[in-house]
C-alpha cells in the first residue's frame, strides 16, 4: 500500500536547499538592481546630485587652465540661482552652419565638470546676439574687447563650418582668453 506524503516530505533534502538558494539569489539580485538604479543618475551627471569625493576635496574655484567646450543644438539657460551674472556679448554674433543643426549653446567647464560659463543664443534666432551666463565670480567684461577682436580675427560671424564655426568659434576664443 502506498504511503501518503504530506508537506515537505515529498521533496528530497537537496531540492529544499536548492529552492532556498534560488530564493536568496532572487532577493539579493533584487536589491542589487535597486542599488544600481539609485546610482544611475550620478553616473550620467544629473544636476543636483551629491558631489563625488574628488569634488569635495578639490577647491570650489574651477581651473580655468583646463577648460573644455561642450556644444548643444538647443539654447541652454542655467537656473537663475546658479547664475552670478548675465552678460550680453556686444559685437559677437553666432552664425548658422551651411548644413545641419545650428549650434545654439556652448558650455565651458573644467575637467571636474564644473561649469564656468554658458554661451547661448536666443531660442528662436541662432544668428542673434550671444549671452554669457557666468556661473562663478570672475570678471568676463574685462575680456570682452579681446573676445570681440578674437572673433573678428577668426571671422566667427562668417565661419559656417558645423561645430567649429559660429558659436563654437566664439567659445574657442573665450577659452583661449581665460587660459592666459
Amino acid at each position: 500500500m502506498r504511503k501518503k506524503i504530506v508537506g515537505s516530505e515529498w521533496l528530497p533534502r537537496c531540492s529544499v536547499s536548492k529552492v532556498f538558494g534560488l530564493v536568496m539569489n532572487l532577493i539579493l539580485g533584487f536589491f542589487l538592481v535597486l542599488h544600481y538604479l539609485s546610482l544611475l543618475p550620478y553616473a550620467y551627471g544629473a544636476e543636483g546630485t551629491v558631489p563625488s569625493s574628488t569634488q569635495e576635496n578639490s577647491s570650489h574655484v574651477p581651473d580655468l587652465a583646463s577648460l573644455n567646450i561642450r556644444l548643444s543644438t538647443r539654447p541652454i539657460h542655467p537656473p537663475t540661482g546658479q547664475v552670478k551674472r548675465t552678460v550680453l556679448l556686444q559685437g559677437v554674433r553666432a552664425v548658422r552652419p551651411l548644413f545641419g543643426e545650428p549650434t545654439r549653446a556652448a558650455v565651458l567647464e573644467d575637467d571636474s565638470r564644473r561649469r564656468v560659463v554658458v554661451l547661448s543664443t536666443e531660442s528662436n534666432s541662432p544668428d542673434g546676439p550671444v549671452h554669457a551666463y557666468v556661473l562663478y565670480d570672475f570678471d568676463v567684461e574685462r575680456y570682452l574687447p579681446q573676445l570681440v577682436a578674437c572673433s573678428r580675427e577668426r571671422q566667427c560671424a562668417h565661419d559656417r563650418t558645423p561645430g567649429a564655426g559660429g558659436l563654437g568659434c566664439v567659445a574657442i576664443c573665450l577659452v583661449e582668453l581665460l587660459r592666459q
